[in-house]
């Protein structure tokens, strides 16, 4: 009986000392993590603010979509990014490198995204009304060029300029590489619905659609590779 009361007890020590150890450590670690994440938003906030910048882009909606896609490509969060609208011909959007004295002999890189007022062809179907998982798969696609512009030197992006004017594959592997390297920071959703509401939607012209699907992934092709990457 003894034998058993002192187990008892020893037992209710250990379960105490184990449950104020807990208690004590636990929210430690939340309050470690929440001030982790909080620093990293703040963090992001900063160079978000520093680096990108609207011009003639009033949609707040615009706007939020793009900062929630860009959060994603951690290479480019630390170079100026140029939102521009404007007209442009044959694309909705347009991701580019500004050649600047900066950029020539101190190797800052500087992009510019351009975006029409609507898509390409369709006069009523204004960008700030594009559902926001098209928006995020449109964005998600443009960083993508980024993505692959920043790793280049400013020789080797005139070159493929250059290339992107004069040769249908070398265009197709350029818009390929951008959409590739939007489904590997997991907007293979969202690119894929991009796709399927262009080629759906009555509104926009034959003639864009004959052209997303001449130099684009395809939705099948995004799932493809997918799955081979493990995505």
């Amino acid at each position: 009986m003894h034998c058993y009361t002192r187990t008892s007890n020893q037992f209710t020590r250990f379960l105490f000392f184990n449950l104020l150890l807990a208690l004590f450590l636990f929210p430690t670690s939340v309050y470690s993590s929440d001030k982790d994440t909080i620093q990293h938003r703040a963090h992001l906030n900063q160079e978000y603010n520093e680096n990108v910048e609207f011009k003639g882009v009033g949609s707040q909606k615009v706007q939020m979509v793009f900062k929630d896609v860009w959060e994603r490509y951690s290479s480019l969060q630390d170079v100026k990014i140029k939102l521009v609208k404007k007209r442009i011909r044959k694309s909705t959007m347009q991701a580019k490198q500004k050649i600047t004295w900066a950029s020539v002999f101190k190797g800052d890189k500087v992009f510019q995204i351009n975006i029409h007022p609507v898509v390409q062809g369709a006069k009523n179907l204004k960008i700030e009304d594009l559902p926001e998982a098209v928006l995020r798969g449109w964005f998600a696609h443009e960083l993508g060029h980024l993505s692959d512009y920043i790793k280049r030197r400013n020789i080797a992006m005139l070159w493929l300029g250059a290339k992107y004017v004069f040769s249908s594959s070398a265009k197709r592997k350029v818009e390929y590489e951008a959409d590739y390297n939007a489904v590997a920071k997991n907007f293979e959703e969202e690119v894929s619905l991009m796709k399927e509401f262009i080629l759906e939607h009555k509104d926009i012209p034959i003639s864009y659609k004959d052209r997303i699907k001449r130099f684009y992934v395809t939705t099948e092709e995004i799932q493809i590779y997918s799955e081979e990457q493990g995505f």
